[in-house]
């Protein structure tokens, strides 16, 4: 028998699969369709839940707020867009893109007075000499600098008389409040005047005076510029600049343009001031009061409290202090117009009030003692070694104005004047107590300086010495402080005295019921079979001044100044 022929399968089809009925496949489609829509669809969020205990609590939709009023300014698009718009906006082109500039056609612009030709010559050199590619030599360009320094006494008269005097007394604001003013103002809204107002006009008169200054802060960096920039006619205008900004207010028309124009200057005579010789007593007299501004607050009143430096805040210090010291050490006639300045200040009241600020931007930069050992406590490494390695490594960053600090003091201690004013004596009596901060941080110095032991030679070295360790700044530091607080010491001598001889009878410390209360804040120190009372807060304590001794390699100078701070008994 056979078996019966089966049927041929269709293509693609299996013979072992069952096909469905058209009615199981709608129903399937039917139950798919919502279950994919339930997928894509996030659950939306219920307004009010019910708890377990049956009670509805009501929850409120909320979102962080990430745009400022729609704007994102931490997109791409968004940069890219400020971007374009800047590099497009019409300003100041770009130097590559000015092509060939004619100096004497922008200083006929100047002349010209007309306030789009103006604009263009400053705006093109505030570029040229911005670019450090370019060496701008003022030599080579005949009367710019007369031109710029005419076109600027011009603009300083029409703020002037706009602005009226509010007092005769030089008195500027200090760089710390100033500082505190562009902050509160950055953060404010301000209010522009119209174009065309009075107010409009005085404020572009501003800011070409600060495009002047900011073009001679510029030209000042190029050593070869120097002797165009500190001529008298520039520095004549540079002081009065400086008195108008103090007699009156706000005469830049912001706190902002106040302190470009306090940048602009201080740099200025930082980089300038080896070869400025001030023309009068006045101009004198008003730089004198514009470095002041620079010392950290408050002021030393009475009695004196000096105030130290702060890095963070007092970023132009520094330039400061190295101004002052450049000014002081030219002989004739700087020195002689800051003496004169200094004997009339006798009658003020305080009397030496503006050298006791001098003084204190000098010595602003000395490190805190105390502040350095409270540190290191915190640190838990209040040995004497690390102490002096720290006080080492703040002085390695601080050298150079360090150097320039101790050097204008040194200069100022030597036109103070003698012990009948007790001037000298207020100032080594300061409750910070700076003197015996600088009379340890010296000590450290000498220290750290003799430690250092010579770099041995390499295996290879060829007859090739190694680089020494760089001594100068740190004896030039040490011998200057040394020598401030000499100079400070004797002419303190004619109030109550800081070094005092102990007679002694058979060996035995005679002791007088009346001067034991007047000798307890005095230490009492041994030395050469000699006894001494010495006043604890300014002179070196016992082991001060035998560590001093025993230092090894210690340089005669210092060791020297060591001896003589105390003059132990004159």
């Amino acid at each position: 028998m056979s078996r019966p022929l089966e049927g041929t399968p269709t293509q693609g089809q299996e013979p072992s699969q069952a096909q469905p009925s058209p009615m199981k496949q709608e129903e399937n489609a039917a139950t798919t369709e919502p279950a994919a829509a339930a997928l894509e669809e996030p659950e939306k969020r219920k307004p009010v839940i019910e708890q377990d205990d049956g009670t509805r609590v009501y929850q409120p939709a909320y979102r962080t707020q990430d745009t400022w009023g729609g704007l994102d300014f931490d997109s791409d698009n968004f940069k890219n867009m400020i971007d374009t718009i800047t590099n497009y906006k019409p300003n100041v082109p770009l130097l590559p893109e000015m092509g060939v500039i004619d100096i004497r056609a922008l200083t006929m612009s100047l002349r010209s007075g007309l306030h789009a030709e103006t604009r263009l010559a400053l705006d093109t050199l505030t570029r040229i000499t911005y670019d450090n590619t370019v060496q701008f030599n003022l030599s080579h360009c005949e009367d710019l600098t007369d031109v710029l320094v005419e076109f600027a006494e011009d603009q300083l008269d029409i703020l002037g008389n706009e602005n009226p005097e509010v007092t005769d007394i030089l008195d500027l604001t200090p760089y710390e409040d100033v500082l505190h003013h562009c902050r509160a103002e950055a953060a404010t809204l301000q209010e522009l005047p119209e174009a065309g107002t009075k107010a409009y006009l005085l404020d572009r008169t501003a800011d070409r005076l600060l495009a002047i200054t900011t073009i001679f802060r510029n030209l000042s960096f190029l050593e070869v510029n120097h002797d165009s920039l500190v001529s008298a006619a520039v520095l004549k205008f540079l002081a009065n600049f400086i008195r108008l900004v103090g007699t009156r207010v706000l005469l830049l028309r912001s706190h902002i343009n106040t302190f470009d124009f306090m940048k602009d200057v201080i740099t200025f005579f930082s980089n300038t001031s080896a070869k400025v010789v001030l023309p009068s007593r006045e101009d004198a007299y008003a730089v004198l009061h514009f470095l002041c501004a620079f010392s950290p607050c408050p002021r030393p009143t009475e009695p004196v409290k000096f105030t130290p430096f702060n890095p963070q805040i007092h970023r132009y210090l520094p330039s400061a202090v190295d101004s002052l010291a450049k000014l002081l050490a030219r002989d004739d006639p700087n020195r002689t117009y800051y003496k004169q300045i200094f004997v009339n200040e006798a009658t003020s009241t305080p009397s030496y009030d503006l050298l006791t600020r001098s003084f204190a931007l000098a010595i602003s930069v000395v490190p805190d003692r105390n502040y350095i050992e409270n540190r290191m406590y915190q640190m838990k490494e209040s040995r004497p070694k690390e102490i002096r390695m720290f006080e080492a490594r703040v002085a390695e960053s601080r050298k150079a104005y360090l150097m320039q600090g101790m050097l204008a003091a040194d200069i100022l201690a030597s036109l103070a004047p003698g012990p009948e004013s007790g001037i000298c004596r207020s100032w080594l009596e300061s409750e910070d107590g700076w003197a015996h901060s600088l009379l340890k941080f010296a000590m450290s110095l000498s220290a750290t300086d003799a430690a250092i032991q010579p770099a041995p030679l390499p295996p290879n070295h060829r007859g090739q010495r190694p680089m020494d360790h760089d001594r100068e700044g740190f004896q030039l530091i040490v011998h200057r402080a040394l020598s401030t607080l000499k100079r400070l010491g004797d002419k303190s001598k004619g109030g109550e005295s800081l070094v005092k001889g102990v007679q002694q009878t058979n060996g035995h410390i005679n002791h007088d019921d009346d001067e034991e209360d007047e000798d307890d804040d005095m230490d009492i120190i041994d030395f050469n079979g000699s006894t001494w009372k010495v006043r604890a807060d300014i002179l070196p304590r016992k082991e001060t001044l035998l560590g001093a001794l025993l230092t090894a390699q210690l340089d005669v100078r210092s060791l020297n100044q060591f001896c003589k701070i105390g003059y132990l008994d004159e």
